[in-house]
């Protein structure tokens, strides 16, 4: 949809118009913004600096790029960072920059990649405060998530997608009854909560939580040492010897 990649088949349509082909910096102009997983900011520019570039793709007046800027500021809490060097930020004001960049466009459509991976789940709620007040200012928006709790808090509806194969789709209400999506996700969830509180290694436990059903996600046990893990989890399958 941005642009970078042409897709290999169907066609994308934005606002009644068959965008299949165009660059990105073009659907930019029409509305279409996105960030990206991995920030990267101009690290040794402040906190303005950065939000006025994205502005300055929509517009070439600098009078207005930093009226944008410092409106955009204001809506994500970050006014008061706005003379801060980027490069100094935290992890979660680095996202939050990264968003601002992205509004300073002025989008009709804005994709979000992960922007709140590696965030903890104080600033995975404050994301969703954000996203869900853009939401309702009237853009749309198009969010890659892992992190279910937050894509069931923002979304009317959902795809899940496994191995690039769409295995579900529907209201939040619908995916989380649905046991393809359930068997899809909940072993993975469950292997990275796990691998965080034992020393078993990823490769081991991928074998062992990959065809977990919906029983372990039910499964209510004690996480603060390796010792509380249960020897056989409620799976069809047991721990590798």
């Amino acid at each position: 949809m941005p642009g970078v990649y042409p897709p290999t088949a169907g066609e994308i349509y934005f606002r009644g118009e068959n965008i299949n082909g165009h660059k990105p910096w073009d659907l930019c102009k029409k509305g279409l913004a996105r960030t990206f997983q991995i920030v990267k900011p101009f690290a040794s520019k402040s906190v303005l600096y950065n939000v006025m570039v994205g502005a300055f793709a929509t517009t070439d007046k600098r009078a207005e790029a930093e009226r944008r800027a410092l409106e955009v500021l204001r809506h994500l809490h970050m006014e008061d960072r706005k003379d801060m060097r980027a490069g100094n930020l935290t992890i979660a004001d680095r996202k939050r920059l990264e968003i601002a960049r992205a509004l300073a466009t002025e989008p009709k459509l804005l994709l979000l990649d992960e922007v709140m991976a590696g965030l903890r789940p104080t600033e995975v709620d404050e994301m969703v405060a954000i996203i869900k007040k853009l939401r309702d200012s009237g853009i749309t928006i198009f969010v890659i998530e892992h992190i279910m709790r937050a894509i069931m808090a923002l979304s009317d509806r959902i795809v899940v997608i496994q191995f690039g194969r769409k295995i579900a789709e529907g209201t939040p209400k619908e995916i989380a009854s649905d046991e393809k999506r359930d068997q899809g996700l909940s072993g993975r969830r469950l292997c990275r909560f796990l691998r965080s509180r034992t020393s078993m290694s990823s490769t081991a436990m991928s074998r062992s939580f990959s065809s977990c059903p919906s029983g372990w996600r039910r499964a209510r046990w004690s996480a603060s040492s390796a010792a509380t893990a249960p020897a056989n989890p409620p799976c069809s399958r047991p721990f590798p010897a």
